[in-house]
């Protein structure tokens, strides 16, 4: 399944808003970033795309996709993907989890999805 956001603007919104929502949840190592391009491309896997450069392929041949048609639950399950490999990108670079993957998995998506519904 692919999310198709409407334009790469709200794409790019979601990845930065995943990734601030994530550095916040993690403990840091001394001196630890968060790397940005792996970072972003695991969330882009989640949400259907190979890599973020696929993405901005795919939203630049069309300026306006309709994403009505998408469940919440199939907007929570590429967003829980995102996560969950977006932590193990983390965990390499030796950021720790405060809880339980899953449970984080959960929150922060339901965090994000917040925003979403509005």
């Amino acid at each position: 399944m692919r999310i198709l956001f409407r334009n790469l603007g709200q794409a790019e919104f979601y990845l930065k808003a995943c990734k601030k929502t994530l550095a916040n949840s993690l403990i840091a190592p001394d001196g630890g970033r968060l790397p940005t391009q792996r970072i972003r491309n695991a969330f882009c896997r989640g949400l259907g795309y190979s890599s973020y450069d696929e993405l901005k392929i795919t939203m630049s041949r069309r300026h306006e996709f309709e994403n009505s048609s998408l469940s919440l639950d199939d907007l929570r399950r590429a967003f829980a993907k995102g996560f969950s490999l977006a932590l193990t990108i983390a965990e390499e670079y030796g950021f720790r989890l405060p809880e339980p993957a899953d449970t984080l998995v959960i929150q922060l998506t339901e965090e994000v999805l917040q925003d979403w519904k509005k």
